[in-house]
């Protein structure tokens, strides 16, 4: 396996920003913006981020939420914040607002947008749908050193819409609903972020049958061989090669029998779970 060199790497964004600016400047579906954003992992939207960033360096594609799905979810921390970001991609072409008076007015595509992600928060409402989100997310969840209430488990959601035009018309809109958490972006936001931060590679998961799959190892996903067990991420024969690899990957996965005790902030869970309407 050849390592790519910090230029080779910069050329391969570079191409892939130009590629996915054609798709946004073209008549689209939607499907080809999330197709390209999980196969050039550096351009997923994580505008949500506390001060350890994204934690694992892990988004989730597809992500079911009771009856609905999710176009990715991730996790981002800070030392007494544990964060679940949930996004919805919609089409490149839909505007955020029109003038209505002296103010603009949320366009019934933003409206809808909203009213989306608002089902996803009322179907967690559903302690039945609540419990199943932490029960597989509970891997991604664990926060080494750090005793039982000590760190809040919380929710948020981004909404990823139209192009530079609305720009502003997004920041109005994040502050519309910022008391339901939901940020409000722009697709060309996504192509101005990395022209001044350095492009990120993520590890893209799949959870399917009750475990979880790595869909895309563009970037390596930092220490979740500790977070998770190998029955719960289920590897190919050339992944599991790469894993056996790699420095921070506990005896268990090398096929040594020895206990673990998984660090999850079971006190933060139960929390969520019971009291998700406050938080």
């Amino acid at each position: 396996m050849s390592v790519a060199t910090e230029g080779e790497n910069e050329d391969k964004f570079s191409s892939a920003r130009a590629q996915f600016a054609e798709i946004l400047d073209r008549e689209h579906i939607e499907g080809e913006i999330q197709t390209h954003l999980s196969t050039h992992t550096e351009l997923i939207p994580t505008f949500i981020q506390l001060h350890h960033g994204v934690f694992h360096n892990v988004v989730v594609e597809k992500p079911t939420i009771g009856r609905f799905e999710a176009d990715y979810l991730y996790v981002t921390k800070h030392s007494e914040e544990v964060k679940i970001v949930l996004v919805e991609l919609e089409h490149g072409a839909k505007r955020l607002m029109k003038r209505g008076g002296n103010y603009p007015v949320p366009t019934a595509e933003l409206t809808a947008a909203i009213a989306q992600v608002q089902a996803w928060r009322r179907e967690l409402e559903n302690p039945t749908v609540r419990q199943d989100l932490c029960q597989r997310l509970s891997g991604l969840l664990w926060y080494a050193g750090t005793g039982p209430g000590r760190v809040r488990l919380t929710l948020e959601f981004l909404i990823v819409i139209g192009r530079y035009g609305d720009g502003r018309h997004a920041d109005f809109a994040s502050t519309l609903y910022s008391t339901d958490r939901i940020m409000v972006k722009t697709y060309d936001s996504i192509l101005k972020e990395h022209l001044v931060t350095k492009p990120q590679k993520r590890a893209l998961l799949l959870h399917k049958g009750g475990a979880f799959e790595i869909k895309n190892l563009d970037g390596w996903p930092e220490f979740i061989c500790e977070a998770l067990d190998p029955d719960e991420l289920r590897l190919t024969p050339d992944q599991l090669r790469i894993f056996e690899k790699a420095p921070d990957v506990p005896p268990r996965w090398l096929g040594e029998k020895t206990d673990r005790i998984r660090p999850v902030n079971l006190g933060a869970l139960s929390e969520f779970a019971r009291n998700f309407k406050s938080l």
